[in-house]
């Protein structure tokens, strides 16, 4: 049996990327899998899934990195044939691996180059030369390494390429698609409700989309973890708050009721990053589709292509509150569009946007990388 190790310094043991979708899908497909990841949990086994952890704690920049040589450490004593590193610090240990005669993968989820130019705690003044600083690093140990897997093409200027184009000695692409699941029929209840479910910043249009359900006059069921207390406390200050339901953190069954009670699902992430040049949808978007939600997305050109195509929502500028109104109230006019949108949304989550699918590039990648075929 081949044995593979993924690696992750900054995820959370369950992360729905690393373990849910890449880890439990090798596992199925029969390979022993290792998950070694920075924690203050014991070590457990999951459908046959073996997770470790360093106890290092990945709670703060410093923990991370002071963590990297206990994750080297375990990952040789792991004795793996592949190595799938899931995070940029990793990088420091990827030519080590190599020198054992390892195969190594990095698992590039971000466009890190343009994300760390938006990063808030970096003074603005040494963003683009730390980014830059980054990207020379990346590239260097990229191309000493066996892969790189990326999420999805950019498009810039007009553009759309690889970012890793002549960067590394391979690249392959592995959307971050959901896995199938039955979610039954989808009915919209009689009061109008839009739903945010995800990461709640600035960044990701939280502000303008809790102003402009106010002025819609609807309820705004809002979802995840505020990265910043001091963000929440700013919004919870406004007059506009009022409108908000604000549910914290929830489990999958919790989330799933939340897409029931809604009629409209946001994600409406401002031009800041990679946000507008990633030629993908965030995964909140991928999840509005398997719940037949419609979808107010963001006007980046990605998004408005795939809409022209399969008509699933509306698409606004983030920061243009009256056109977010106006989305708001047109669909709210109009409920007969919101099934029909909706289900042109679930139909491509069902045809082309799911896990099932986009596993088998991972598999592909895995045989080609040992120079075998596995059933």
């Amino acid at each position: 049996m081949v044995k593979v190790c993924h690696v992750t310094s900054a995820h959370t043991r369950y992360d729905d990327r690393i373990f849910q979708k890449e880890c439990m899908s090798l596992s199925k497909k029969g390979y022993q899998v290792h998950l070694i990841v920075n924690d203050d949990c014991g070590d457990e086994i999951i459908d046959n899934v073996y997770i470790s952890s360093v106890n290092v704690g990945y709670n703060s920049r410093k923990k991370r990195i002071l963590a990297i040589n206990d994750i080297l450490k375990k990952a040789l004593e792991i004795d793996a044939e592949i190595y799938h590193l899931h995070d940029p610090e990793l990088l420091a240990i990827a030519k080590k691996i190599k020198k054992c005669d390892k195969k190594v993968i990095f698992d590039s989820h971000e466009y890190y180059y343009d994300q760390i130019k938006a990063k808030q705690y970096l003074p603005q003044i040494l963003r683009t030369i730390i980014a830059k600083l980054y990207y020379h690093y990346e590239t260097y140990i990229c191309k000493s390494i066996d892969s790189v897997v990326s999420v999805c093409p950019i498009s810039e200027n007009g553009r759309t390429f690889d970012q890793f184009e002549g960067r590394c000695k391979k690249n392959v692409y592995i959307a971050n698609y959901p896995v199938q699941r039955n979610v039954g029929e989808k009915s919209y209840p009689d009061e109008f409700k839009v739903c945010y479910v995800g990461g709640l910043t600035y960044d990701r249009g939280i502000t303008y989309l809790i102003d402009a359900c106010y002025k819609a006059k609807c309820k705004l069921i809002l979802a995840g973890t505020f990265d910043e207390k001091e963000y929440k406390n700013e919004l919870e200050r406004k007059e506009s708050f009022a409108c908000v339901e604000y549910r914290g953190q929830c489990n999958y069954d919790e989330v799933c009721r939340i897409y029931k009670e809604a009629s409209l699902g946001a994600a409406t992430l401002l031009n800041v990053g990679q946000y507008f040049k990633a030629n993908t949808f965030s995964v909140k978007v991928f999840e509005y589709f398997q719940a037949k939600l419609p979808v107010m997305i963001s006007n980046y050109p990605y998004a408005e292509k795939i809409n022209k195509e399969h008509n699933f929502g509306i698409s606004v500028k983030p920061d243009d509150i009256n056109q977010m109104v106006e989305a708001i109230k047109y669909l709210n006019n109009n409920r007969d569009c919101l099934s029909e949108l909706g289900n042109n949304g679930f139909q491509l989550y069902e045809d082309k946007m799911n896990w099932e699918q986009e596993s088998n590039n991972l598999f592909e990648l895995y045989n080609e990388l040992l120079g075998e075929q596995y059933a």
